[in-house]
């Protein structure tokens, strides 16, 4: 199973993917573009997500320790 880290950084590779198609088919295609943008803008809100996760993980297991 995938950690949540990892799970983060799956997301930030997605998001520049669809980030670079987008670039790539701006000129040629722009409709394309506006959807491989729009994909990677999920994506970067999939990685927001995660990362709320994990830093409240993280608080919670500081909590504990401080106690």
């Amino acid at each position: 199973m995938e950690t949540l880290p990892d799970m983060i950084q799956d997301e930030i590779r997605d998001a520049e993917k669809y980030a670079r198609c987008a670039l790539e088919y701006k000129e040629k295609d722009p409709e394309m573009a506006q959807m491989f943008y729009d994909l990677s803008l999920e994506e970067k809100e999939h990685m927001e997500k995660l990362f709320k996760m994990e830093k409240e993980k993280i608080e919670h297991m500081q909590a504990m320790f401080n106690g």
